[in-house]
């Protein structure tokens, strides 16, 4: 009880200071991006319903439990969809509660069985929705709503349904090739000057 009544306590704690920090300029978002050299990379996700295959820019995955259509909506693995965005999941079995984290941006707060969903972020604060179907557990894996997820990131979902398939579409910042090349050749000389210090403190 201590420990659920502490996470309570400091998600509050997080919830007024993201609401302080309100709205990020798009204009000084630009200028950050354009001075870390970042460039949009795209992510497309296909999944298939029944189906454990799925693939991610073509790369297949073999996924523990496929996705489902229930109540009319699609839920797939919570690990692996949040994981293809490169999100961070948090499980904290005694509340049944999901934690995901995108790129210290957006934090989602999903419980299993419950049809409210919490969004924390940085441009819009605190935001309740309501969903259409809950995350359930299957096969010991959490499924959630796959458009909640999807577009609570920016992603764009099509649905063919002649093939009973998904297709996510995302963007992501990275790195560009001269700012990687920048990083590795930053690491190398870092990695020498350590070497040559350790050398010269034995000598």
């Amino acid at each position: 009880k201590l420990d659920g009544e502490r996470r309570r306590m400091n998600l509050h704690k997080k919830i007024d200071n993201t609401e302080n920090k309100g709205r990020i300029d798009a204009f000084v978002r630009k200028i950050c991006l354009e001075e870390l050299k970042l460039k949009k990379e795209e992510i497309i996700i296909t999944l298939t319903i029944g189906d454990k295959e799925a693939f991610i820019n073509n790369i297949r995955f073999l996924l523990d439990t496929p996705p489902i259509i229930r109540d009319g909506r699609t839920l797939v693995p919570l690990r692996f969809i949040a994981e293809a965005f490169g999100a961070k999941v948090d499980w904290i079995p005694e509340d049944q509660e999901v934690i995901i984290r995108y790129e210290e941006t957006i934090e989602i707060h999903l419980w299993v069985g419950r049809k409210q969903a919490l969004i924390i972020s940085l441009e819009e604060g605190l935001k309740i929705v309501n969903l259409d179907t809950p995350p359930i557990i299957r096969d010991g894996r959490t499924l959630v709503p796959l458009r909640f997820i999807a577009e609570a990131f920016g992603a764009k979902v099509d649905w063919i349904p002649e093939e009973r398939k998904v297709i996510i579409t995302h963007f992501r910042w990275v790195p560009s090739q001269s700012e990687k090349n920048n990083i590795m050749l930053k690491n190398n000389r870092n990695e020498l000057l350590t070497l040559l210090c350790h050398n010269h403190s034995e000598v």
